[in-house]
């Protein structure tokens, strides 16, 4: 953790847990909801993200080459009968899936039991009452991944949850479907199938009132599905700027897929970006299909994406090249984006390679170089500023959400009555002269709540630096918060200090405060009058 954090700033010092890898990894992982479990005890690591542990996994399954078909060095298969129904199926595909499935089906170069269930999955009713065209699709994906991947696609024609809910989509839906699943990698295909079994969030609208009640069909401020815009950004032309600097559609898609999945992964790293972020968590958590469509947006070769209220946003040269971040590509090109954005409100640019704003002028860019030629060394001069101040944020939020937000301090506010009745704004001069003497019972009318605190050590003049947080609940005597630090190796439990908190979840970055240490150190709330 960081030991001093400048005013409106919030910054994580990347955490890694090294763990052993097993190398045992034979045996099929069906469930997406138990991944994380499953994945911990195969790599043997106990306070491991998602992605890090993924990442055992795939390698254990390279080194143990017991991933896809490897032509050439197939062994003869065995013979072994398959039905004439499955193998007049298997007579339609192109000669190469009939060759690799036909082996599968005959046990080759696949763990046991594989092959018995692919046999089960092209007989059974959830595979024979799908689109020919949907079958055949399925049948080449199935050839293309390791075990794995394989066993994802087998539960979509299974009788369990995933099979029903990919049952209930349109074949126009299914197909959308299986093109984001064709272009991720396995990362990808696992939050996919996540996905496709997560209830939409709570006052969240659908495309059409039969739709199954899953997020994938959740729709965006244009109107566009959550699925419809993954697809978009597994099949569009990505922006030349952003394959030149080296990155691919896998790795866009893998951290998208993530963070609509996953929420909890969404973090700021070693960015002072804790506001930007929390308001990337809660885009994520109430309106995916959104965050989708800023992301298809802003990786397609118009560069840009119109926000609610018609600001432009787009992702600042700084941002295009890897930085010495942990973040996922995703994270780098929003947060950065939102970041130019707000600074461009005071006459500003933010450059993500120093992580602070400058002037947008020749003095500006001037103090950038220097400390872009100074980066790392003892002597780096501290010019520009991180962090967003006040009104920056309440801009932000603005027009990422498309209503009006206002901050709230939680005292009497005479300039911002003053202010208000200028305006004409009667009830939000009210609104501003009323103290706010319970905002506890505020936070408990349902959340989540953008919450600006004071945070860190104190510095020389006893004052402490800033964080943005999101208020979450308020339980049992407690306030729970979403710190946009994200998952930690720490356990849960562990205490804290500047601020007194408590860790609640390390996998998602949920933490709590007392009531009254909260009261302490609170600074004001930006929240929508909506």
């Amino acid at each position: 953790m960081p030991v001093e954090l400048a005013e409106n700033q919030g910054l994580s010092t990347a955490q890694t847990t090294e763990s052993p890898q097993h190398n045992d990894v034979s045996g099929s992982i069906n469930s997406q909801e138990d991944i994380l479990d499953e994945g911990q005890q195969l790599t043997g690591g106990s306070g491991s993200t998602f992605t890090e542990i993924l990442e055992r996994i795939i390698q254990a399954e390279a080194d143990n080459g017991i991933g896809g078909l490897m032509p050439g060095k197939v062994p003869a298969p065995p013979a072994r009968e398959i039905p004439e129904s499955v193998q007049t199926f298997l007579n339609t595909l192109d000669a190469d899936t009939r060759r690799d499935l036909e082996r599968i089906l005959q046990g080759a170069g696949v763990r046991n039991g594989a092959a018995e269930e692919l046999l089960d999955a092209l007989q059974s009713d959830g595979f024979q009452n799908l689109d020919a065209d949907v079958q055949r699709r399925i049948a080449g994906l199935l050839t293309e991944g390791g075990n794995l991947s394989r066993s994802n696609l087998l539960q979509l024609v299974g009788d369990g949850r995933s099979g029903s809910q990919f049952a209930g989509l349109s074949t126009e839906q299914q197909q959308a479907f299986l093109d984001v699943y064709d272009a991720a990698d396995l990362g990808g295909e696992l939050n996919l199938m996540r996905l496709l079994t997560m209830p939409r969030p709570a006052g969240e609208s659908q495309e059409h009132g039969e739709a199954p009640m899953h997020v994938l069909l959740t729709v965006d401020s244009e109107g566009r599905t959550l699925l419809s815009q993954l697809q978009r950004l597994s099949t569009q032309r990505l922006d030349p700027d952003l394959t030149n600097a080296g990155e691919t559609r896998r790795e866009l898609l893998r951290g998208v897929l993530e963070e609509v999945s996953r929420p909890g992964e969404v973090d700021q790293d070693n960015r002072g970006t804790c506001t930007v972020t929390s308001m990337q968590w809660m885009l994520c958590q109430q309106q995916p299909a959104e965050y989708a469509r800023i992301m298809a947006d802003l990786t397609s070769t118009t560069g840009q994406s119109t926000l609610r209220d018609g600001t432009v946003l787009e992702v600042p040269a700084s941002a295009l090249s890897p930085d010495n971040s942990l973040r996922s590509a995703a994270e780098r090109y929003f947060q950065s984006a939102l970041m130019d954005f707000a600074a461009s409100t005071q006459g500003e640019f933010y450059d993500n390679q120093t992580d602070a704003s400058y002037g947008d002028n020749w003095y500006g860019r001037m103090q950038m170089s220097i400390v872009q030629a100074f980066r790392g060394r003892p002597e780096q001069p501290e010019l520009g500023h991180g962090g967003l101040i006040q009104p920056q944020q309440e801009r932000v939020l603005e027009a990422l959400f498309g209503r009006e937000f206002d901050n709230y301090e939680g005292h009497i506010d005479l300039q911002g009555a003053f202010s208000e009745l200028m305006q004409g704004d009667y009830l939000g001069a009210w609104d501003q002269l009323r103290p706010s003497t319970n905002l506890i019972e505020h936070l408990s009318q349902g959340g989540p709540h953008y919450m600006r605190m004071r945070w860190g050590d104190p510095g020389p003049e006893g004052t402490h630096g800033g964080h943005a947080v999101v208020v979450t609940d308020v339980r049992d005597g407690r306030v729970y918060f979403r710190n946009p630090w994200g998952p930690r190796g720490d356990a849960d439990g562990t205490e804290y200090e500047n601020p007194p908190r408590r860790m609640e979840n390390h996998r998602t970055g949920l933490e709590s405060m007392s009531i009254d240490d909260f009261r302490d150190w609170y600074r004001s709330t930006i929240a929508s009058r909506n």
